[in-house]
């Protein structure tokens, strides 16, 4: 008679240590068979090593080992965490100590973020939910950072971008002067921020020219913009009675008397070229130069005053010592000051036979020209008219308009500037 043995059965458990619930939970092997298949099991942001028989270390159990066990016997999944690819990206103004670095799942790293001199760390934003932390912002952040970047447990890399930007060299309040030149003047804005725009007309030409006006407003804009500041000038008397630069209407002087030419205006636009040839669309703002006046009249009657330039409508020319109506030797209209949609008018003269002599409209940028004894308008947003003449009198042409359409908490005066225009830029108020 012969004995005969069952080889003993054992169950296995599988413990996922730490990874979800494996498939299946256990199962039943034969001594001294092989181990045969094995659970399935995952790991979100973890490699799957294979079945060990201790949660740290042991002996690796794969489909092909004999089972030599004398009892039940649990098997342990052995991981490896998953490492991520982080990029990394300076903006202008500054550097960073890495392009790239790893980041285990559910880990952190570190790089370092420099700031070029006159600039501060701004920002740093990363892709795929990763964020950063450690660190501060803002223009005190001069200085070398480390900075912490946190997978908070994602699966894939990211892309970290980091951005700087320019401290303001200026305070609040720092302004900038521009004189007449006779030339297109431009000014780079050094901050981004809200600005202070100051402009004023220049003066008629003689002594009895008209003042010129007075605008002013704030424009918002960013770094590196440019304006464009043409200062008017008041027309030099006894020089070709040109009118003033940048609109003025030419006067007309003789041996009797001296007309001077209308007063240029003073803008800041986006373009680098005269009030004329600027679209409105270009403008921020203008003050209106004054009308021409006259002086020295030797065998003609009182001198004329020029209209004050600027403000909504420019001022109307005159002559105190001259009659209005249709009577001979009197003005039928003065120079009109031009205003927010036209020129001003020309003025009208009568003689004692009846004879008109009529000044010139003023236009967009430019006021109107002399025609023979007659000053000019002066330039403006719309130009003012020039004067007209009678047997002995001449009058004073119209003053320009100011505008204040292209910034706001504008505000706009007459006749407030002797002399050659003038613009002031200040800053008031330093934006991130």
């Amino acid at each position: 008679m012969y004995a005969y043995y069952d080889a003993n059965k054992y169950t296995i458990y599988f413990n996922s240590n730490g990874g979800n619930t494996p498939n299946p939970a256990s199962k039943t092997v034969t001594y001294d068979s092989t181990y045969g298949s094995l659970a399935s099991v995952s790991r979100t942001g973890y490699t799957f090593n294979g079945w060990y028989t201790a949660a740290s270390g042991g002996s690796k159990i794969d489909t092909t080992t004999k089972v030599s066990i004398l009892s039940n016997q649990t098997l342990y999944a052995h991981w490896t965490v998953n490492s991520y690819n982080v990029s990394i990206s300076a903006g202008a103004g500054g550097s960073v100590n890495k392009t790239s670095m790893s980041i285990n799942y559910g880990g952190t790293n570190t790089f370092t973020a420099t700031p070029s001199s006159g600039y501060y760390l701004e920002s740093i934003t990363c892709t795929n939910g990763y964020t950063t932390s450690g660190y501060s912002t803002g223009t005190s952040a001069t200085g070398t950072q480390t900075i912490t970047v946190n997978n908070n447990s994602k699966t894939g890399g990211s892309s970290c971008s980091v951005s700087f930007k320019i401290l303001c060299p200026y305070s609040v309040g720092t302004y900038w002067d521009f004189n007449y030149t006779g030339g297109v003047q431009s000014f780079t804005v050094a901050c981004t921020g809200t600005y202070k725009l100051e402009v004023y007309g220049a003066q008629g030409g003689t002594s009895n020219g008209g003042k010129g006006g007075y605008s002013s407003g704030n424009i918002s804009v960013n770094r590196n913009t440019l304006l464009y500041v043409v200062v008017g000038g008041q027309p030099i008397i006894g020089v070709g009675d040109s009118g003033g630069y940048n609109g003025g209407g030419s006067g007309s002087s003789d041996s009797e008397s001296v007309r001077g030419g209308g007063g240029g205006a003073t803008n800041i636009s986006k373009t680098n070229t005269i009030l004329q040839n600027t679209s409105i669309g270009n403008l921020y703002i203008v003050a209106g130069g004054g009308g021409g006046g006259t002086v020295n009249q030797g065998g003609a009657k009182t001198s004329a005053i020029g209209g004050a330039g600027g403000g909504l409508t420019g001022g109307t020319g005159g002559n105190s010592g001259a009659c209005i109506g249709t009577g001979g030797d009197c003005f039928e209209r003065m120079a009109g000051g031009g205003s927010q949609n036209s020129g001003g008018v020309g003025g009208i003269g009568r003689d004692f036979i009846g004879n008109l002599y009529n000044g010139n409209s003023g236009n967009y940028g430019k006021g109107g020209d002399g025609n023979t004894w007659m000053p000019g308008g002066g330039g403006g947003y719309y130009g003012g008219g020039s004067a007209g003449v009678t047997a002995n009198y001449t009058a004073g042409g119209g003053g320009g308009s100011g505008y204040i359409g292209g910034v706001t908490r504008g505000n706009m005066l007459n006749g407030q500037r002797s002399g050659n225009g003038f613009a002031r830029i200040t800053l008031m108020e330093i934006k991130s």
